[in-house]
């Protein structure tokens, strides 16, 4: 597997595994487009041994922390590891930046990226009510870099 900076032309494969999840809160193709354009945004790929993009993951940098906006894995790679290394790959993108934490929201009902998260050393640090689509309520988390992360 190998983890790379998004091309343009993967924007399609990205929107086609958003699809695979109704309840992901989307950003299609015009706002995966859009992050292009944005200066602080990381979008970044797990692509496979025959160039197919296997999931994604979406961060801001903006020093001292990282704000996690998405990441997804395709269904058919699902505990492949696909999230454990796009993950790493983030915290080395923070080391680099001098950044100290990463913030993430997640939907209260999505106990699998709850679970996944903890298990890597986040903890909630809050909770939004009526966040997603104005009825689920989004947990906020933080993971302490220095706390959980070794070169």
């Amino acid at each position: 597997m190998n983890i790379r900076r998004v091309f343009r032309e993967d924007i399609e494969s990205l929107a086609e595994i958003e699809k695979e999840y109704p309840d992901y809160p989307a950003w299609g193709k015009k706002g995966l487009e859009a992050e292009f354009e944005n200066k602080h945004s990381v979008t970044l790929v797990a692509e496979g041994e025959e160039k197919n993009i296997q999931g994604f993951i979406n961060f801001w940098i903006l020093p001292p922390a990282i704000s996690l906006n998405g990441i997804i894995v395709a269904r058919e790679n699902l505990r492949n590891k696909v999230a454990s290394r796009l993950m790493a790959k983030m915290l080395e993108y923070a080391k680099k930046n001098s950044c100290e934490e990463i913030y993430l929201e997640v939907n209260i009902k999505n106990n699998a990226a709850i679970s996944f998260y903890n298990k890597i050393g986040f903890t909630k640090v809050g909770q939004r009510p009526k966040f997603y689509n104005g009825k689920d309520d989004a947990v906020l988390m933080k993971f302490q870099i220095e706390e959980n992360y070794e070169d």
